[in-house]
């Protein structure tokens, strides 16, 4: 989006003539324009072939476009082999092209309006070489799972086909049962329930007793048997009473994970996302710049597909623990034969789309936080699980290179001779526990390779929460205090957690609470922390957004590069400026101590090998495991409870299987939520919109207990039923505050110059005035839906504006509470400039439909916008731009826009100075404060537009 001027008419099509502005812009319109793509394919054709097929996994690295961090001058390049080292490449200048004038372009926030390319800057519809999926051979036709389950339920005389609900009577009997199952219905009060006079008579369920339900909640589709094996093991405290060795008795509760492959990857519902070769992914035709999301657009699986028999697929597996002691169970190895030998010699399986392929089930990625890396690593934890760095140099950044990850067949020898009582040197050099793992013999299974990044425990709450964050804070003018007072005073938004005691006094964090924090820390020690810190802030800051990206390019991983090296360029102001020397951690020599410092390094590495960082985030796998943990031991008695969990989390699946295939059975017929596929699932952190419930928001008054300020309708400010209008937005089909008068407008929501500011809606003369008692429909939000952004998600993501004026809680005429107002700041199209693409930034005071006299010209709900300047002025340090109240005048610059003119909403951070005015609140910090900074880090999307996009 900020990004520098471009000439319209730059590039032209060679076929028809037609310009577009840049090279991407030509590329797509041949590819959407039948005749020119027509024309190609003839000059094609006609144009003799190379020798050989372009290498596409190894192309040479882009010359990128300088950015604004001089010390930078690495690019990234896409490496083939599993083994090879990552060494950045000197980054060459691009030279820009002439201009007529010769002048310095000036950022300016534009918009260049490319068919068929994203905001973020990826194709929507990007090249795909799709060679490696002709190797794959189909062997026949299979049954997919619910073909399966479907025969099955046949030929056990349920007759799916008269009564798909089988073995419940009926639709409405499968849903309470369902209903029972989900939400841990008790045995005692679930038999109470069904002895109820209203139950019995009118509901009339086929089941009497608890325990008939549960012989037909048996009945439904199971999946892979749970087995518990007996270890015994050994430790090394004597007993004195009979002077051996205590001993201990574990139980190992498994599944066949050759089975459970079985079934994943023959659920029909997978089919659209399911990839049996792997696929490489390109910005352009010529196969040059790669793009790397999914797995099997990365570089592991390509390379591993070379190793299994030809006409094979891989099916990665991709594991999790947490707290788990695997590697102490593995002397047995009973849980790995089925998967050992499918990955020696292949199984054949029916596949999501009925086709039967051989399967070669590959390790290929291993989710764990830092302790659990390295115990699976058999590896101490002050080393690095993956790779032999001394522990004395992982945090010096780029003056240390790993050369190469750690061996995992060299590993194996030596684990296997110290098991034999074979010692050697390496085994300390190394930091290697001896330890023989379970992946010892899993085929082509490298340990080190496999492990992922950690975003929630490396970057969110590791390097960001428990270090940078403090650091930065000690080193800031007033410390704790001061930022928690601009944490308190801190412009609200719908998607922004507001911290109203600060920061320094939250007892528990999660991966929403780091987000958030993450969001406006920047602008929060920007004024009181040094120039140093806050480039060493920025440093990581910017790491951590862009390591979060879904997909990514050598554009995108060039920057993750280049926002580790400026971190590391700049971490040494937090020993310069730590404010208490007596209190600086012990190992501040080079930072050494800290292995989720080391663990940044190897995020290029990972992202090219394996596909976005944000795929294997625990925190997605923790969500489950305590969901799962949790609610199946609350189930049980707490007596044999790991029985129980297993039989519970058994129901569980069969509640979601049987649901699924009455999805597939019956399309035509409404989903019903079930656990696994919707609340167990953890939310997405794009997916912020407020629930109209959001207690943010002030609610509907119960009586005389609640008023708005004078002048303000008294109605409910609830959302009703949304009305969406194309694509556009969506806003309540009733406006919450109906015919009110514009003067009560302006005073209720702060729109001063509201009958003004009417005559800049519509051209008509002589121009159409709104009177002070012309009455108007208010309503308190709409919602947008900004464009696909293939970095931040694969969907669309919805943005609320809101325009709630400050609600004052009573009781007897007493003052109790009041909730604050919140008036949207957001990007809009300004009347001076409307028609071209600059985009101002405004804030909405008031959202409301015009009278039925201007519908005609203004079909559209309108907004009443404050202005603020042009996007001109940047800060180079924070990356950030600055803003300023527009004024005209000397009274601030208004006016009435479509709500079609506002392209989405963005958050604004005051510039606090040194030190924050005291006056400031959360309510005036927008009216008093002079001067803002446009914030990149409210959301990944903007951090898209705002950062990366404008640096490209």
């Amino acid at each position: 989006m900020p990004a520098h001027l471009t000439n319209p008419n730059a590039h032209q099509c060679p076929y028809c003539g037609v310009s577009k502005a840049t090279p991407a812009g030509i590329k797509s319109h041949i590819r959407q324009t039948p005749q020119c793509q027509e024309e190609l394919e003839k000059r094609t054709k006609s144009t003799p072939l190379p020798s050989a097929p372009p290498v596409y996994h190894t192309p040479s690295p882009p010359q990128a476009n300088p950015l604004d961090f001089e010390d930078d001058n690495t690019s990234v390049s896409f490496c083939d082999p599993l083994r090879t080292a990552y060494h950045p490449l000197p980054l060459t200048k691009s030279v820009p092209e002439a201009q007529d004038s010769g002048e310095r372009q000036r950022k300016r926030a534009r918009i260049e309006e490319v068919e068929d390319e994203e905001a973020g800057g990826l194709p929507r519809r990007p090249f795909v070489d799709y060679s490696a999926r002709d190797a794959v051979r189909i062997i026949g036709r299979g049954e997919h799972l619910f073909e399966r389950i479907h025969n099955e339920r046949k030929a056990a005389g349920l007759r799916p086909d008269q009564n798909p609900w089988a073995p419940f009577k009926d639709k409405a009997e499968w849903e309470l049962g369902q209903w029972a199952l989900i939400h841990r219905v008790g045995q005692e009060a679930w038999n109470n329930y069904l002895k109820l006079q209203v139950t019995r008579e009118r509901t009339q369920p086929s089941y009497r007793t608890n325990r008939d339900f549960q012989k037909q909640a048996a009945q439904l589709p199971m999946g892979a048997e749970w087995e518990c094996e007996v270890f015994v093991t050994e430790g090394d405290v004597v007993d004195e009473a009979t002077g051996r060795r205590k001993r201990e008795t574990f139980e190992l509760w498994k599944r066949n994970p050759v089975e459970c492959i079985r079934e994943l990857i023959s659920n029909p519902l997978f089919s659209d996302n399911i990839r049996y070769a792997p696929e490489r992914l390109f910005e352009d035709q010529e196969g040059t710049k790669p793009i790397v999301n999914e797995m099997w657009t990365a570089e592991w699986w390509e390379t591993v597909q070379k190793r299994v028999p030809s006409g094979a697929a891989v099916a990665p597996i991709i594991l999790a623990s947490d707290k788990t002691q695997l590697s102490n169970f593995s002397g047995d190895k009973s849980a790995w034969p089925p998967l050992i030998k499918a990955g020696l010699e292949g199984v054949d399986m029916t596949c999501a789309d009925g086709f039967i392929r051989t399967i070669y089930p590959i390790l290929a990625a291993y989710i764990a936080d830092h302790p659990e890396q390295c115990l699976v690593a058999c590896v101490k934890e002050n080393f690095c699980p993956k790779c032999a760095v001394n522990p004395l140099d992982r945090g010096r950044g780029p003056a240390v290179y790993s050369e190469l990850f750690r061996d995992a067949k060299k590993t194996l020898e030596l684990l296997k001779d110290a098991a034999a009582g074979r010692t050697s040197t390496r085994i300390k050099e190394l930091g290697l526990r001896p330890i023989l793992p379970f992946w010892s013999d899993l085929p082509h299974a490298d340990i080190f390779t496999c492990i992922t990044p950690d975003l929630l425990h490396q970057l969110h709450k590791g390097m960001f929460k428990d270090h940078v964050s403090k650091w930065a804070t000690a080193c800031t003018a007033g410390t704790g205090k001061e930022i928690d007072r601009r944490y308190i005073a801190m412009p609200a938004h719908p998607d922004l957690r507001h911290f109203q005691k600060g920061v320094s006094l939250v007892s528990q964090w999660t991966g929403r609470e780091y987000k958030n924090m993450e969001a406006v820390f920047l602008g929060a020690i920007a004024g009181a922390a040094p120039q140093d810190v806050v480039l060493a802030v920025r440093g990581l800051l910017d790491f951590i957004y862009y390591a979060r990206f879904e997909s990514h390019t050598l554009d995108s991983l060039t920057c993750l590069d280049r926002a580790w090296r400026r971190f590391h360029a700049h971490k040494n102001a937090f020993i310069r400026f730590y404010v208490d020397k007596d209190k600086m951690p012990t190992n501040w020599a080079n930072f050494s101590g800290i292995p989720k410092l080391h663990a940044m390094d190897h995020y290029l590495r990972a992202i090219q090998l394996l596909g976005s960082a944000d795929g294997y985030n625990t925190e997605a796998t923790e969500r489950l495991h305590i969901d799962f943990a949790k609610q199946g031991y609350r189930a049980g008695n707490r007596k044999d409870y790991i029985r129980h969990m297993t039989t519970w989390l058994n129901r569980q699946e069969a509640v979601y299987r049987f649901q699924s295939y009455l999805q597939w059975l019956r399309p035509e017929l409404p989903t019903t939520t079930t656990s696994l596929s919707t609340s167990t699932l953890p939310l997405s952190s794009h997916s912020t919109a407020l629930s109209e419930t959001d207690p943010s928001l002030p609610s509907a008054p119960s009586s005389e207990n609640q008023k708005t300020r004078p002048g303000a309708a008294t109605d409910n400010l609830e959302v009703d039923e949304e009305e969406s209008v194309g694509s556009l937005y969506s806003i309540a089909k009733k406006p919450p505050l109906a015919n009110v008068k514009a003067k009560d407008v302006a005073k209720t929501f702060g729109a001063t110059d509201f009958s003004h500011a009417s005559r800049s809606v519509v051209d008509a003369v002589p121009p159409i005035i709104l009177s002070p008692d012309t009455r108007v429909s208010v309503y308190k939000q709409f919602k947008l839906t900004l464009p696909q952004i293939s970095q931040v998600s694969k969907h669309a993501e919805k943005d609320t504006i809101k325009a709630v004026p400050e609600v004052i809680k009573s009781l007897n005429g007493f003052e109790l509470d009041s909730s604050p107002g919140l008036f949207s700041t957001v990007l809009a199209k300004r009347q001076a400039t409307r028609g071209t693409n600059n985009l101002t930034v405004g804030r909405v005071r008031a959202i409301f439909r015009a009278p039925d006299q201007w519908l005609p010209l203004v079909p559209h709900p309108l907004a009443y916008i404050e202005w603020f300047t042009p996007l001109n002025a940047y800060d180079n340090a924070l990356g950030m731009y600055s803003v300023k109240p527009s004024m005209h005048n000397h009274y601030r610059a208004v006016s009435i826009i479509p709500i079609t003119d506002i392209t989405r909403s963005c958050h604004l951070v005051p510039h606090w100075g040194k030190s924050m005015d005291r006056t400031w609140n959360q309510s005036n910090v927008h009216e008093k404060c002079e001067r803002f900074y446009v914030n990149p880090y409210l959301r990944l999307s903007d951090f898209v537009l705002f950062r990366y996009v404008s640096q490209k």
